[in-house]
């Protein structure tokens, strides 16, 4: 962060991995950081299920704790291919991110028409939940390779988003 600083980034992002082997360590040290250089860089942290909510089950249970901890944001991974549960993933993360009332920032590294597909269902899903504007799609590889029909129906989803 004092690098970003340096060269006059006053806002920052940052994912934290949570799961069953690094708990809850990282995010102490990294709202620890947060804390210290606050006067100098506002940092938002992502509690980051990184190893996905359904492939590694204490992932709820440690992304509570680290949003009880003071996270800002709630991030999910590649619902299609790391958690193959596109549904239940974006639902927990949207569930969370309600009951704490922090916006989403999930990766999609999927490619093709799975990664747009993933895309579309979050973009739908943001729609329904009410949460316009508090949801970010990080990576988004499928736009570099999807089928430009597919992209040409999702872009006025996305804007809807």
């Amino acid at each position: 962060a004092h690098m970003q600083v340096l060269h006059g980034t006053l806002y920052t992002r940052t994912h934290v991995d949570v799961d069953s082997v690094a708990k809850t360590k990282a995010v102490e040290a990294v709202l620890e950081a947060k804390e210290e250089l606050k006067d100098l860089i506002d940092i938002q942290v992502v509690a980051f299920a990184q190893s996905g909510f359904f492939v590694d089950l204490e992932s709820e249970s440690l992304i509570r704790k680290s949003l009880d901890m003071g996270c800002d944001l709630v991030g999910g991974v590649d619902p299609a291919t790391r958690e193959n549960n596109v549904e239940g993933s974006l639902d927990l993360c949207f569930k969370l991110a309600k009951e704490y009332d922090v916006d989403i920032d999930y990766h999609i590294h999927d490619i093709g028409t799975v990664g747009v597909y993933s895309i579309n269902r979050l973009a739908q899903k943001t729609i329904e939940n009410g949460y316009k504007g508090r949801v970010t799609t990080s990576h988004a590889w499928c736009f570099a390779d999807a089928p430009s029909e597919w992209l040409d129906e999702a872009i006025p989803l996305y804007k809807d988003s």
